[in-house]
């Protein structure tokens, strides 16, 4: 195994590609990644996934046992407890319909689902 690993971090809005040593945490990783200061989110709220594992904080990157020195992890968000879906209701002309939101909804996957009900895709 080499000494660094390469991540490649997907699922967000943050597609960083960050460098750690294999003697790291996954918290430190999460650190690093900045995803904290960047989306407000702490990190117990993050969660990364490497080939459906979720990765866990306390664990070295070492532990891991990552096979070549670039990973892709996927980052997933877990909502805060107690906070509401919610529904956006969607308008042109006479056309309207309501999409379920959570606090995690990506902008990017509500425009999917708008696209996809007004058959623009």
């Amino acid at each position: 195994m080499a000494a660094t690993v390469l991540f490649k971090i997907t699922g967000g809005v943050v597609i960083p590609e960050v460098e750690m040593p294999i003697s790291a945490t996954i918290l430190e990783l999460k650190k690093k990644i900045k995803i904290e200061s960047v989306l407000k989110l702490k990190a117990e709220r993050q969660t990364l996934r490497h080939q459906n594992q979720e990765l866990n904080n306390d664990r070295t990157i070492a532990y891991y046992d990552f096979k070549k020195n670039v990973a892709t992890l996927v980052l997933h968000f877990k909502p805060l407890p107690g906070k509401p879906k919610f529904n956006i209701t969607v308008k042109d002309g006479d056309d309207e319909f309501n999409v379920k939101v959570k606090e995690t909804t990506l902008v990017a996957d509500l425009f999917k689902e708008i696209e996809k009900r007004w058959d623009l895709v």
